[in-house]
């Protein structure tokens, strides 16, 4: 009886510690990487970029101006190479964020860059983001 008590908490330990492990995935601090600018006039940008299910990495650009209902052409790249484009306009707050999925480059550091250009004022955000392999 004793040896089976033993048996049942060294198996219950043992559960636990592989409970973490088998839940679902989350992005972890190692797998993102987050980086912030200013613009050429007023407005400030933030660059997200994540690991993501298999070869994809999530990629979210925020621009922060402070005018509502400007319109923004926004461009993103993979290792210089354009894979997204759109026009957005800044809601009410003067926000403007994109949010776009790109294939990993395997083997290396993936640099993905973004930029945004005001259509009223002619402003532009750089923004560049680094997403090791």
């Amino acid at each position: 009886m004793r040896s089976l008590t033993r048996l049942s908490v060294a198996a219950l330990v043992g559960a636990a510690t592989l409970l973490p492990m088998s839940s679902a995935s989350a992005t972890s601090a190692a797998d993102a990487v987050t980086r912030s600018g200013a613009c050429s006039a007023s407005s400030t940008w933030t660059m997200r970029a994540a690991e993501a299910q298999g070869d994809v990495a999530a990629l979210r650009l925020t621009v922060d101006s402070t005018r509502a209902g400007d319109t923004w052409n926004v461009r993103m790249l993979r290792q210089g190479t354009q894979f997204f484009a759109t026009q957005r306009t800044t809601n009410a707050q003067g926000d403007v964020t994109v949010t776009q999925s790109a294939r990993e480059v395997n083997n290396v550091d993936d640099v993905y860059t973004a930029t945004a250009r005001n259509l009223r004022s002619g402003e532009t955000c750089s923004a560049r983001v680094v997403l090791p392999d």
